[in-house]
């Protein structure tokens, strides 16, 4: 079985692969023997402003099979209303049924073409620089067409190395390489950042004042395990959050923030393997309920662990990676399955967990604590299943609809509403007396309503040793 010192080797592995072509220049494309006729370059759309600057340089390219065939290739920066739109005519151009360079879309006042189907000019330089005004601004997409020889063709595989190099100006006449719908990301990142450093100073001391509190009364603990494990999920949280805000502030400075994007990958892998850790291991009652987990539980949670090095993997190699090309669209897919799978899994416990109290409710009707303990599991059930519909889809529609301007408001959306879920979910399970999710049915109880708490893993040894004291 693999372990988890493995799994967190695998993705080192994988992120020093996959971003070590990245330090070399953010905006410089290297592609070797890429069959794919057509690819978007440059990650997403980039919204120029009025005074904004683009600047496209093809340095080198070389397609087989030139000896015998006529080509028709270009490299096309057009401006288009939103992203579906660019779409639209890419799935076109995926099926091989136009070329965009030369479709019905054509439009000389906005588009930026650089031709290199000559191959005998593929060694050459060719570079265009344009300034956007006020009638040309907008939402822009790069792609790279081979039109003929037509479709992706083994036979006439694609070697490039193209750069592109976008910026806007500010209102003080400073470079700014953010599009323009990206420029409030620093500071949305930063702020909650800081939200979450702040959760994380009050949630520990809550933590220490409890345990300070048991020690001086002499009372039942109140702090268990995955107390810790939350604070140290808000921690990493933190800290993710934070290397995401320095990394978008330097792609402001300088136009690449690879260096943070680092500590931002390996935060991030950690913050979504503890994230999913926290939400099954509440759900299962580990730590609360019972001092173990059963084979079934622990299957789950390594299924999780190992989907989510699965998971972070597809995501280097997607951002690694040009949209149209194989690699990118399988990993792509990759991608969608391992976080549906991810969500799914975490469920399972919670499940489990709420049919045994059922039963348990059946059982004795005056089974007071069992009925407070359900409706809290059933409570965090809907809590885990809001939170990934209105992060996995909600925030996705609302990202779809708003124009490029606004692209921030959807990572602000989806960290408020993880905010909110870490603070529900805090609140709610924080070390403190009566609460419901804490509380065990006493002896007494048990016999008048004859639950038997072993059954449902509620029991530990600690129990038996005090009645065969008794």
């Amino acid at each position: 079985m693999i372990q988890p010192r493995g799994l967190l080797f695998v993705f080192v592995s994988c992120l020093l692969m996959c971003l070590c072509n990245a330090f070399n220049a953010h905006d410089t494309i290297h592609l070797v023997r890429e069959a794919a006729h057509v690819m978007h370059i440059g990650g997403a759309g980039y919204g120029f402003a009025p005074g904004g600057v683009a600047n496209l340089t093809s340095q080198s390219i070389y397609i087989a099979g030139h000896s015998t065939t006529d080509f028709e290739a270009y490299f096309l920066l057009r401006r288009y209303s939103s992203h579906d739109d660019f779409l639209s005519e890419y799935d076109l151009a995926l099926e091989s049924k136009t070329c965009m360079a030369t479709s019905e879309r054509r439009d000389d006042a906005t588009d930026m073409v650089i031709d290199v189907g000559d191959y005998t000019e593929w060694q050459d330089v060719k570079s265009k620089t344009r300034t956007f005004t006020e009638e040309d601004q907008g939402l822009y997409y790069l792609t790279f067409q081979r039109c003929v020889p037509e479709g992706d063709d083994n036979k006439h595989k694609v070697t490039m190395t193209f750069t592109h190099h976008f910026y806007n100006v500010d209102s003080s006449g400073s470079i700014d390489y953010l599009s323009e719908g990206e420029q409030p990301l620093p500071f949305v990142y930063t702020l909650f950042s800081l939200g979450y450093a702040l959760a994380f100073a009050a949630w520990v001391r809550l933590v220490r004042s409890a345990k300070s509190a048991d020690a001086a009364s002499g009372a039942a603990p109140r702090v268990h395990h995955v107390h810790h494990l939350m604070s140290f999920l808000l921690l990493i949280k933190s800290l993710t959050v934070f290397s995401d805000a320095m990394k978008w502030r330097y792609t402001r400075w300088t136009g690449s923030g690879e260096a943070w994007s680092v500590f931002y990958y390996l935060f991030s892998f950690l913050k979504g393997m503890l994230l999913f850790v926290v939400i099954l291991l509440i759900g299962s009652g580990w730590s609360f309920l019972k001092p173990f987990l059963s084979p079934k539980e622990k299957k789950v949670i390594f299924a999780v662990l190992l989907l989510q090095v699965v998971d972070n993997i597809a995501i280097l190699f997607i951002s690694s990676s040009s949209e149209g090309t194989q690699g990118y669209v399988t990993w792509t897919n990759v991608l969608h399955l391992v976080d549906i799978a991810c969500c799914c899994a975490v469920m399972f416990p919670i499940i489990w967990q709420i049919r045994r109290l059922e039963e348990a409710v059946a059982a004795d009707e005056l089974a007071e604590g069992s009925i407070r303990k359900l409706t809290l599991f059933k409570q965090f059930y809907m809590l885990v299943v809001s939170y990934v519909y209105f992060t996995r889809i909600v925030v996705y529609l609302v990202a779809s609809t708003l124009g490029y301007k606004h692209a921030w408001l959807a990572p602000f959306l989806s960290e408020l509403a993880t905010l909110a879920f870490y603070v529900i979910v805090g609140y709610k399970f924080r070390p403190m007396e009566k609460n419901p999710y804490l509380q065990l049915r006493s002896r007494e109880d048990d016999d008048e309503g004859g639950l038997n708490l072993e059954e449902f893993g509620l029991r530990d040894d600690d129990d038996d040793d005090e009645e065969e004291e008794e």
